[in-house]
């Protein structure tokens, strides 16, 4: 007979003499409830008191072997003593077998490739500590009609240690689908909570790129709505609390506009029912889950709604469906044959969320009470139910013309969906499990950004507007906000999104990256500014505008972008002007006079990197506008612009304190935050967002060779890099966060050194080790992050840490296929060692076919087209023509792109160091027309004070020594409308004489609070400056001389 047991009482248990136990399960288990098996209320506890091999009986059988038997089984190590987090993973099961013989002395591997032994697990880093773990073995074929007298534990460990065993099966190994659509498993991701993540996403079954989703949720709760195992009842199980109308974007950021809708069987106050997760089938089109107790639940969504199909067990029994909010508020009324009403609710973070509206219908007569609707008839059900923004006819109209097919049809037609855009991928010689991971993840990103305009019956698309103060209280019919004529993109944080996601838009969906692009730049053209964190408007959360970068990066890449003017000004104003609202622009802009964010802004470093970044990427696209303008003044502001931005890009070197080694704000005096005896790398927080000095100790992927140049140059930026990967990350320096941040313990997990893969501020420097002469150490990384910290989807898990808007998923897409957009951007991406032996995505201009050939993680040789290829990098143009790269990896390296020509350009020259401009203009004294102590204001550095400034008044610098001013910056107030300015520029030559450098006229300032920088016809090398106004009176608030 087949072996199956999760140690419930009904089940097979360890012999009693066998030194294995069986009670509740681990009490220190992360995302799961303490006490509780894997599965149901009982695990089996294995435990060693002394270092050594030690063995315990497991079970007794006998289990016979057939041809095709796998064993699995769930095992759970608790953590090792401080510093030695692995050392309870050195375990494994054996099977004994009927001539005493044991499996293990076969040399089985695991379905991951690992030996099954105590020594190759635990070596392998493949089990994780405080999580359960899925091994699963295939047993050779030889063994067809043998017998299992014996399953038993071995342990063979460096310390003391205590594990834990659920679900051992040895059972015939289940047959797996092969269509991308079926190997998509929603769930994955979910095995999370607060205080852990394996992605922290919920099984949401919707179109793609949705306004609404649909998912199961086993907690009322606007935020953790789903867990694979943290609600499990005391049963050891999850209820089905319902399913859930939902736009969330993330559980950090929570819910808005969340309807449930939970469905019950038997008596008429029956509460949620339990289900077991293998009773579930969560694809991406569909979702089924049979309840314990017979009801089956299914659903297929629309754009903007589903269908939900109850199907009861026979016998008598009333089934209800009970509609209800969390936290919130729900209207509820009859309207002929349907149901119609409004719900309001949403979490702190969700900024410009506006009233919904639904619509809804049974296909048979139901009795309605309060919101419950029952029936007791017997037989399945289908309840229909549609969304708006707009207000209850809209509502109506999706359900009349979104939702008339059976719930069949629906899931048919959203099957296609998902096939389409999964289409684009095809693997070959990758494992089940790595397909499952690849599609899954491809899934995500398609989930991102959301649509949220609607098309009426007149076929006009329109949208509740997110971003712009209400025209009104919204009614019982019709929301109060503006309506707005056009297609809006919402639900994306791109602080996470611009490493990867965006990229990945545009190298596999140009034309769809350009359409969700344009929907954000909506924001942009109506509120004045495209939100840092979309939740759906301006959420005033994370570091950095970096819409600026993954738009512009769309651009570097020829994505044809339907408003490329406004898209830059988007980006521009982040860059220059001062944010009118909390939840927009840059925080740190009003730093800018000083070079940088002090410590008195929040994570200054982060916003001072995350600023050079997007500048650099605005400054390119300034370029590309300006290769195309043919009015001159309009090319002239545009050249000024791009250099401008592109010198403050360097602007990330000013934060190198030399005497550390590492990255630091700096007070206003120069000093830096912490002294060389206080500062300590390993410290989480105060500077750095969501990290600690060595994640943030290699900023500006734009500029690899500039931060070569600060560090010691290749060589230097080698031994760092080795560093940082060798460095143990123990979690016990949280310094200015919580010591449960999950971040924290997330990255200690990882056990890869400081590379904290978990969370995006480590993403891209794996990748640097193309910028020294060992390039092919990116892929060692990388290749060992996919093996070890992406399993476990059977199980709910999947990713190390949290999965936001598609970017884990992208980045490991990228790796997966050996390219990575470092420098994003721009048009160039790294090359490192591909996963799988055959890579094809299916892009519009031809196939991009990767092709890995030999064993090893180490790049030996690349060819591209059939060509040798010595560079570390690769074009993006290089590769949506049709393309097919080869590379051929081993164990030992061959020179492959190690001389300094094979690094991708970067922002500074080699052998040199960064250069940002510094302001000249508070070195040296004020004199002019208005009075001196109104002058002082427009270098303090601050910018806080007008100062009026009217035709024929000057303000005049006397610099300090005989300084080379190449570039000036004026900043106003107010928006100049339609009054032109005109001044002109002089500087004074060594003998006191007065010439021209610069006469502006026809100026004009958009925003308030706008910098805008304004180039020299020459760099002059002077002793002073002034500006002469000639036209229009403005109330100017900073004046800066830049050079170097």
């Amino acid at each position: 007979m087949s072996l199956r047991t999760s140690f419930e009482p009904s089940e097979p248990q360890p012999p009693a003499d066998g030194g294995v136990t069986v009670g509740p399960g681990p009490r220190t288990a992360y995302a799961s409830p303490a006490g509780l098996g894997c599965t149901g209320r009982f695990a089996a506890r294995f435990a060693w008191d002394a270092p050594g091999a030690h063995e315990g009986v497991l079970l007794d059988g006998p289990f016979p072997v057939t041809g095709d038997s796998r064993l699995s089984y769930c095992i759970l190590p608790e953590d090792g003593p401080a510093g030695d987090r692995d050392a309870t993973t050195f375990v494994s099961l054996d099977l004994v077998l009927d001539d005493g013989s044991r499996l293990s002395t076969l040399h089985p591997l695991d379905v991951h490739g690992i030996a099954l032994t105590p020594t190759a697990q635990g070596e392998a880093r493949i089990l994780l500590p405080r999580q359960w773990n899925l091994v699963e073995c295939d047993l050779p074929a030889a063994l067809a009609g043998r017998v299992v007298t014996s399953v038993v534990v071995r342990a063979d460990a460096r310390t003391a240690g205590t594990v834990w065993i659920d679900d051992v099966s040895l059972a015939p190994r289940p047959v797996v689908p092969t269509d991308p659509v079926d190997l998509v498993d929603t769930r994955r991701g979910s095995n999370s909570g607060f205080t852990f993540s394996r992605g922290n996403t919920f099984p949401a079954t919707a179109l793609p790129n949705a306004a609404v989703f649909l998912s199961p949720a086993t907690r009322r709760s606007l935020d953790w709505f789903y867990c694979w195992a943290d609600h499990n009842t005391p049963s050891g199980y999850p209820a089905l609390e319902g399913l859930v109308l939902t736009h969330q974007p993330s559980p950090w950021m929570a819910d808005r506009n969340q309807l449930l809708i939970t469905p019950t069987w038997g008596a008429a106050d029956s509460g949620p029912h339990t289900f077991r997760h293998d009773n579930e089938d969560a694809g991406p089109h569909r979702y089924a889950v049979r309840l314990d107790g017979g009801l089956l639940v299914e659903a297929a969504p629309s754009s903007h709604g589903a269908a939900v199909r109850l199907t009861p067990p026979a016998g008598d029994g009333v089934l209800t469906v009970t509609l209800d909010v969390v936290d919130g508020e729900l209207d509820l009324r009859r309207s002929g044959d349907i149901w119609v009403g409004w719900l309001e609710n949403g979490s702190r973070r969700s900024i410009g969320t506006t009233r919904q509206y639904f619509a809804l219908s049974f296909d048979r007569p139901v009795r309605h009470d309060g919101t419950r609707f029952l029936a007791t008839d017997g037989g399945p059900i289908t309840l229909r139910i549609a969304t708006s923004l707009l207000g209850v006819d809209q509502a109506a109209h999706h359900l009349a013309t979104g939702l008339g097919d059976t719930l069949d049809d629906l899931a048919v037609t959203a099957r296609a969906a998902w096939a389409e855009r999964l289409a684009v991928l095809e693997l070959d010689g990758a494992t089940h499990d790595e397909c499952v991971s690849a599609y899954s993840n491809l899934y995500r990103l398609n989930l991102y950004p959301n649509f949220t305009s609607e098309t009426g019956p007149d076929g006009v698309a329109r949208y509740a507007s997110p971003v712009l103060p209400h025209a009104g209280p919204s009614d019982d019919e019709h929301t109060g906000a503006v309506v707005v004529e056009g297609e809006m993109s919402v639900n994306h944080g791109f602080w996470d999104t611009y490493r990867t996601a965006w990229p990945a838009y545009a190298l596999w969906y140009p034309d769809l990256a350009a359409r969700l692009a344009d929907g954000f730049v909506e924001q942009y053209r109506t509120g004045g500014w495209i939100a840092r964190w979309s939740s759906p408007g301006y959420a005033d959360v994370m570091t950095g505008t970096s819409s600026d970068v993954a738009f512009a990066d769309l651009d570097a890449k020829s994505i044809p972008l339907a408003d490329r003017r406004g898209t830059y000004l988007s980006g521009l104003r982040n860059a220059t002007a001062r944010p009118t609202e909390a939840g927009v622009g840059r925080k740190d802009l009003r730093y800018v006079y000083l070079g940088g964010p002090t410590p008195e802004c929040h994570e200054p470093v982060s916003w001072t990197f995350e600023g050079a970044l997007n500048d650099h990427a605005l400054g390119l696209m300034a370029s590309r506008l300006l290769a195309d303008e043919t009015d001159p003044a309009a090319a002239r502001r545009l050249r000024d612009e791009a250099r401008y931005l592109l010198v403050r890009s360097a602007g990330y070197s000013a934060l190198y304190d030399a005497s550390t080694g590492f990255f630091q704000s700096r007070n206003e005096d120069g000093s830096f935050r912490f002294g060389a005896a206080e500062y300590d790398p390993r410290v989480w927080g105060y500077d750095y967002t969501e990290a600690n000095g060595w994640t943030f100790g290699f900023p500006a992927p734009h500029d690899p060779s500039g931060l070569a140049g600060l560090v010691g140059g290749r060589a230097g930026l080698l031994a760092r890099l080795d560093e940082f990967f060798s460095t143990v990350e123990d979690g016990d320096l949280n310094g200015s966060y919580h010591a449960d941040m999950h971040e924290i313990i997330e990255a200690a997990h990882t056990r890869a050194g400081q590379f904290d893969v978990s969370n995006q501020p480590a993403h891209h420097i794996p990748f640097l080790y193309g910028f020294t002469d060992q390039p092919w150490k990116t892929g060692v990384v990388t290749r060992d992050a996919l093996r070890r910290l992406f399993r476990g989807s059977a199980l709910g898990q999947g990713y190390p840490g949290d999965e936001d808007n598609g970017e884990m998923s992208a980045w490991y897409l990228f790796a997966l296929s050996g390219l990575y957009p470092l420098q994003v951007g721009t048009s160039r991406y790294a090359l490192s060692a591909p996963h799988v032996p055959l890579t094809r995505w299916r892009l519009p201009g031809g196939d991009l076919v990767i092709r890995a050939y030999g064993d090893g993680d180490v790049i030996q040789r690349v060819s591209v087209n059939g060509e040798d290829w010595q560079r570390s990098w690769i074009d993006h143009a290089d590769l949506v023509g049709g393309c097919e790269i080869a590379v051929w990896l081993g164990t030992t390296p061959t020179g492959w792109a190690s001389e300094v020509g094979d690094s991708a350009p970067s922002l500074t020259g080699w052998g040199e160091r960064p250069r940002p401009w510094r302001d000249l203009s508070g070195t040296g004294t004020l004199s002019g027309t208005p009075s001196a102590p109104a002058l002082a204001a427009l270098v303090d550095d601050v910018g806080d004070t007008p100062v009026p400034l009217h035709p024929g008044d000057e303000v005049t610098w006397t610099i300090d020594g005989h300084e080379r001013v190449e570039a000036y910056t004026v900043t106003l107030a107010e928006p100049t409308g339609d009054t032109p300015l005109a001044w002109r520029v002089e500087t004074r030559d060594h003998d006191g004489s007065w010439w021209v450098a610069d006469r502006r006229s026809d100026e004009s300032f958009e925003w308030p609070g706008q910098l805008r920088p304004f180039l020299l016809d020459e760099p002059t090398a002077t002793t002073g400056l002034r500006l002469i106004v000639e036209a229009g009176s403005f109330s100017c608030l900073q004046l800066e001389a830049l050079g170097r």
